[in-house]
């Protein structure tokens, strides 16, 4: 491995997060992964994956669903069982896990994407959204994530996986239109959704895995990628808010 594609492969790992339920006992319960875009804390994922960990909180009586605010986005205390994002942070050489809850989650139904805000105690990394309408049939890209996240627990931390492949097509979406995917030609497996889809040459994101296709006659070992530029709208509307309307959302008002 190159030394700049050495140094990419860390920042993108640096930035890449667990969802996870964290519970008082300090138990992390993983759901799926995500990539923080804003050294405040701005996270992008799967909204797939911030509905399990609901309907896995709300099943336990934690909270309500999330209440539409005045502000356009979708907030809530995420009272008892918090649903936060998980950094694998080096600390001495030492990787160590770095706790961040999410304070308001603003989700497109049609494209499968969540974008959260934190509450972090200190800056955080984060990796560059890049220009989905770039991406081409045949391009190298790798994928940062938690496939093994049934392993994250913060006496045994095992970091984010890298799996490297090829964009296999770009295609229309075969339901919501003309919203486009991409077909990716890499292992994908679950806790792999909502984590970043990377250009190799430059590391900026490109897409957000979302989908492993199922094994109905078709290929193995094809996976499926919502395009970045989707998310930068989401991204855009949650990074803007301010601490005082953050406080505002918090109250209800």
């Amino acid at each position: 491995m190159t030394e700049k594609r050495q140094v990419i492969y860390e920042q993108v790992k640096a930035a890449t997060v667990a969802i996870c339920l964290h519970y008082p006992d300090d138990r992390l319960i993983p759901f799926g992964s995500g990539f923080n875009v804003d050294p405040r804390g701005v996270v992008v994922t799967c909204k797939h994956v911030i509905e399990a960990a609901q309907v896995k909180r709300d099943a336990e009586g934690a909270a309500p669903t999330f209440p539409r605010s005045t502000h356009g986005v979708h907030s809530d205390l995420l009272q008892m069982h918090d649903i936060v994002a998980v950094f694998s942070l080096l600390d001495n050489g030492k990787v160590k896990l770095g706790i961040a809850r999410f304070e308001v989650i603003h989700g497109s139904h049609n494209a499968d994407l969540a974008v959260c805000r934190l509450r972090p105690d200190t800056p955080l990394p984060a990796a560059q959204l890049g220009n989905s309408d770039e991406v081409f049939e045949g391009q190298f890209v790798f994928t940062c994530g938690f496939p093994l996240g049934q392993d994250l627990q913060p006496k045994y931390p095992v970091g984010a996986l890298f799996h490297r492949g090829i964009v296999a097509g770009v295609r229309p979406h075969y339901l919501v239109q003309p919203r486009r995917e991409f077909l990716l030609d890499m292992s994908i497996n679950p806790g792999n959704s909502g984590g970043p889809l990377c250009a190799e040459d430059n590391g900026q994101v490109v897409g957000v895995i979302n989908a492993r296709v199922p094994d109905k006659g078709l290929p193995t070992g094809i996976g499926c990628a919502v395009p970045a530029n989707l998310a930068k709208p989401l991204v855009d509307t949650v990074s803007v808010l301010t601490d005082q309307q953050l406080e505002e959302m918090r109250k209800g008002k």
